[in-house]
């Protein structure tokens, strides 16, 4: 009982406050409310193929199994070399133009 109790017109104020943010946040959520796009082409508009998901797919596809076809030519070359002798040499197993 140390603190008085809040005043009529603060309790309207706070509830008035709530009241605005509660109005505020249904304006919020009818507005990010997911719209339906307009299509650039009408549906009697056939273009054909779309090449574009090759590219957004294929050349990363590509360029990760060249990677890992290279990566794993070096290890198994290397693997090759270390069990071909004792001495633990990384010239041994080397031809010329390697």
């Amino acid at each position: 009982a140390f603190v008085p109790p809040a005043s009529a017109r603060v309790e309207r104020a706070s509830q008035e406050l709530v009241q605005q943010h509660v109005a505020s946040a249904v304006l919020a959520a009818a507005a990010a409310l997911p719209q339906p796009v307009l299509a650039l082409a009408s549906s009697d508009d056939d273009e054909g193929f779309d090449f574009r998901f090759i590219a957004v797919l294929g050349l990363p596809v590509v360029a990760a199994s060249w990677a890992l076809f290279n990566v794993w030519r070096v290890a198994f070359r290397q693997g090759v070399r270390l069990n071909e002798g004792l001495s633990g040499s990384s010239k041994l197993g080397l031809n010329a133009e390697d």
